[in-house]
Formats: structure tokens, sequence, C-alpha cells
């Protein structure tokens, strides 16, 4: 994920230097990566110019693909808790992970409202 964020010249992909294991995608050009868990493949709507290096893009997901270790298909039911995920943030240099995860049960209308009488 680093090496894909050096600024290459035009002409040098990233993805050659990274070395990543190139996958056919379904309905876009772009391959997807082997290695990852979990890949989108989106078609662009737009992109907003959030100033002179920064643009904030914005897609539609046409395909999703996930790791078959990775959904219970008999709940339907996406195990992101084993996904193990890093994902880069903003900046220059700031990474998240997603180990660190809790489960809040979301609440109902009805428990809402007993509890705030």
């Amino acid at each position: 994920m680093n090496i894909c964020a050096v600024d290459f010249p035009a002409g040098i992909g990233e993805l050659e230097k990274a070395e990543p294991t190139p996958l056919p995608s379904v309905g876009v050009r772009p391959p997807r990566i082997a290695q990852s868990p979990v890949s989108f493949e989106c078609r662009r709507i737009t992109g907003l110019s959030l100033g002179p290096r920064s643009t904030l893009e914005v897609g539609r997901v046409i395909h999703i693909h996930i790791r078959d270790d990775l959904v219970d298909p008999a709940k339907t039911y996406v195990h992101t808790e084993k996904m193990r995920l890093v994902g880069r943030m903003h900046g220059r240099g700031w990474y998240a992970r997603t180990t660190d995860l809790f489960l809040m049960d979301r609440l109902d209308l009805a428990t809402w409202n007993a509890d705030n009488q």
C-alpha cells in the first residue's frame, strides 16, 4: 500500500513496482489484487476538487469480491473481524488497522423509546 502511494513519473505503474498478484476484474479494466481479502470494482460518478493536489472521487460499486473464508453464506454474513484490514487515511503517512474492533448492537425504536420515557 505504501509503495502504491509513491509519486512515480508518468509511464511507471505503481502496481509493477509493488509487485502484487493481479487478477482480472469483472466490470472494469484495471485488475484487482489477489492478496486483498476484499475488492470493490467501481464506476466513477464524479470528482470534487478539494484543492490543487486533492480530489474526492465519488463512484458506484458495481462488483464486490470477498474471499470465501470470510463469508458465512448461511447467514449472508461477512466476518469483518477476520479481515485484519489496513487502510491509508490522510496526509502523507497516516494508516489505520481494523484489529481493534468492538461490537455494539444497534438500538431498535422500541428500546430507544423504553429507555427515554
